[in-house]
């Protein structure tokens, strides 16, 4: 199912996403839904990188980069 995305448009794109989402779950596994959110959230983004002009896409990239840095937060907060 993911292959088709992955060999679409820029598959090295795709993959930082998926593994930040792996490493994602993997911090906040007592919040699954936030999870699910951030998740969410990328696969949107993967969506939008496909159909945006590079303008939209560091956009999205500022968003990563700000949910990345809530996730090191409530990592912080957590441990």
């Amino acid at each position: 199912m993911l292959l088709p995305l992955i060999l679409a448009g820029n598959g090295k794109f795709f993959l930082l996403i998926i593994l930040n989402s792996v490493f994602c779950l993997w911090i906040l596994k007592r919040s699954r839904l936030e999870a699910l959110r951030l998740v969410i959230l990328r696969v949107w983004l993967i969506v939008l990188e496909q159909k945006l002009k590079p303008f939209m896409l560091a956009i999205a990239a500022l968003i990563i980069f700000v949910n990345m840095s809530s996730s090191v937060q409530l990592l912080m907060t957590v441990t």
